[in-house]
This record gives C-alpha cells, sequence and structure tokens, in this order.
C-alpha cells in the first residue's frame, strides 16, 4: 500500500478551510499511513485536502445523489471545516471525498461521504473516515469534548458503527431529524 499525503495540496484551495487544515498534525498523518499501510487493499491510493468543485460533483453523480448546483455546490465546499478526498495516483482519478462543517469547537458533522463504485470495499472509505474523525478530535483541548454526528444511507449504519457511532433512537436520543427547503424557481 502506498499512501501518499500530498504536501502541496494539504491546505485547501478554499481561504475558508485553510487555517484549519494548518492544524493537522504530522501525528495524524503517520497514523493514517500505517492504518492504510495495515489494510493493505489498494496500492496507490493518496490522501489529499481538496477537492475541486467538479470532481465534487462528479463523484455526487457516481452515488447516485441528484447532481448539485455548481455554484452552490464551490460555496458549500469553500465553508467546510475539514474535506479529504481519495486520489488514485496511478490514474490522477478522485475515486473518494469526505467533509464536515460545524461549529469548529463543540459539534462537527461528517457529511458527503462518498467512494467510487469502482474502488469501493477497498478500505478507501475507512481511511477517510478515521482521517475525519482525527482531525475533529484534535480540535478540541484536554478537558473538553466535541460531538461528532452524521447521518448514514440507508444500510450503511453498520459501517459507521465500527468507528464508535450509534444509532437513533437510543436510550439516550431519539431520531434523528431533518428538513429539506428548496426555493422555488422565479
Amino acid at each position: 500500500m502506498n499512501l501518499c499525503y500530498n504536501e502541496r495540496e494539504l491546505t485547501c484551495e478554499f481561504s475558508g478551510a485553510q487555517h484549519r487544515e494548518r492544524r493537522q498534525s504530522r501525528l495524524s498523518r503517520e497514523i493514517h499511513r500505517d492504518f492504510l499501510k495495515r489494510t493493505n487493499y489498494m496500492e496507490n491510493i493518496c490522501l489529499a485536502y481538496t477537492l475541486s468543485v467538479e470532481n465534487y460533483i462528479g463523484l455526487c453523480l457516481s452515488a447516485g445523489w441528484p447532481k448539485p448546483d455548481k455554484k452552490q455546490s464551490t460555496k458549500s465546499l469553500q465553508n467546510s471545516d475539514y474535506l479529504v478526498s481519495a486520489i488514485d495516483e496511478k490514474s490522477g482519478k478522485v475515486v473518494g471525498m469526505g467533509r464536515s462543517v460545524g461549529d469548529g469547537a463543540m459539534a462537527e458533522m461528517i457529511i458527503d461521504v462518498v467512494v467510487h463504485p469502482e474502488y469501493q470495499s477497498m478500505g478507501i472509505g475507512t481511511c477517510m473516515i478515521n482521517d475525519l474523525i482525527e482531525r475533529i478530535k484534535n480540535q478540541v483541548q484536554s478537558g473538553q469534548k466535541v460531538m461528532i454526528t452524521l447521518v448514514a444511507a440507508l444500510g450503511k449504519e453498520k459501517f459507521y458503527e465500527k468507528f464508535g457511532f450509534t444509532s437513533h433512537p437510543n436510550e439516550s436520543y431519539g431520531n434523528g431529524m431533518y428538513l429539506w427547503h428548496m426555493k422555488s424557481l422565479s
């Protein structure tokens, strides 16, 4: 397994996330390099902390999601707290992504986790989730806590449970809820 953390791409191309990405620790990079070497699923996968809007849209489409608006996607990527992408170095193809949004202190939500169907079941998603969780955990100081949330796609709950996520409802929390709003075209 060849994991590279592309040092040229460690800072996000979007200014909103640049200062947060500088907090990425060398230790975290080493932890995930070791993790990928242990999984030994795939050669030549590189993690980067940048993602073009074109690659974002392409991965959304590969997951069967509706095509997102380019302008809205650009703003969404700019406002991400943490972003990770997986690149197949041989082909140069971006094969996975994940990101989080939150308040940068007590709450972060992992969203838009996608691995291209041709690259699934190779450990890429696991590596990206571990990377995001590690970077989110690094934002808190001793004695502080952060709540990391996500909404799993139907049938993917078991994947996230292995990272310590719990399903709702349970003895402590009710059902997760969401509200979609779409503004009508004028």
